[in-house]
């Protein structure tokens, strides 16, 4: 779902293919693995409910994966955005730049914009 709506993000008449090998990464932005920081914003219903979640995914490198770890938000945003004067090129991971903290009103949030583009993408609903 996530490959779908980057290729359909951008205004490029030809988009980038993107090779699906062991270099694309899908990360979890609220970890898998919680910190107390991660378990301080979300209650246990919460991260049930959204850690698995599409509006918890986003694509990454797997060198920027492997540096966003399982860090507070901010750690993460940093990682995917400047880390080693490298950004995230993925615009579906871009998208959390503009986010200030990543909470269950910030996943609602993002799960409407990625399934409104779904729905825009895919006649089927």
């Amino acid at each position: 779902m996530l490959l779908l709506v980057e290729y359909f993000s951008s205004d490029l008449d030809n988009p980038t293919y993107i090779p699906i090998n062991n270099k694309l990464h899908l990360e979890h932005i609220l970890p898998q693995t919680l910190t107390d920081e991660w378990k301080e914003i979300f209650n246990e219903k919460e991260i049930e409910s959204w850690t698995h979640s599409l509006a918890n995914l986003t694509l990454l490198s797997m060198r920027k994966n492997i540096q966003a770890k399982n860090n507070i938000f901010k750690d993460k945003v940093a990682a995917y955005k400047n880390k080693d004067n490298v950004i995230s090129s993925f615009l579906v991971t871009q998208y959390l730049f503009g986010c200030t903290k990543w909470d269950v009103e910030e996943l609602k949030a993002r799960e409407d914009v990625l399934m409104e583009k779904v729905y825009e993408v895919v006649d089927i609903f």
